[in-house]
């Protein structure tokens, strides 16, 4: 969306976990209703997460090799920092990405959205932690080096904040 200019999406919040024409899981939903009558983060919370991280960022050239189910945008940061956001469309399917530059960089923090059950979880997780209520997260983000490649689960995203 942000390649073709677009300004913003609406994401179709609704209460309740279901459409309530048909009984399914609404997919567009950034939280969901748990059993304790509490709410949880959803894949679109944390797709919409990801994608704050750059906002305001000048977008640049960035080039994909690989499936047509595979997404990615870069930004510039200060200085010659970057960040590259890597979508897995694919519903059955990981990918193994491998970010590189035409510039050196010698390490990069990682942030990917793991799912256990794929392209309907209710609860993924953001580097095997959940975002709780109000925002904690007990995580960190992981690194990786130049050269190594990133397993983005099916239906799955991540984040890459690169330094030089």
């Amino acid at each position: 969306m942000a390649n073709d200019a677009w300004i913003g999406f609406n994401y179709h919040s609704v209460m309740t976990p279901y459409a309530p024409w048909g009984g399914r899981i609404s997919y567009y939903n950034p939280y969901t209703v748990q059993n304790d009558k509490g709410y949880s983060p959803t894949p679109v919370f944390y797709g919409m997460l990801l994608f704050s991280k750059i906002e305001g960022q000048k977008i640049v050239s960035t080039s994909i090799s690989g499936g047509s189910s595979v997404r990615a945008i870069s930004t510039k940061r200060s200085g010659s920092n970057a960040n590259i956001l890597i979508v897995n469309n694919d519903t059955s399917y990981p990918l193994l990405a491998k970010p590189d530059q035409s510039n050196i960089w010698s390490t990069a923090k990682v942030y990917v959205i793991n799912s256990s059950v794929g392209c309907v979880d209710t609860s993924p997780t953001l580097n095997g932690y959940v975002i709780g209520e109000g925002g904690s997260w007990a995580g960190s983000p992981a690194i990786l080096n130049r050269g190594a490649a990133i397993s983005i689960p099916p239906c799955g995203a991540a984040f890459v904040e690169i330094q030089h």
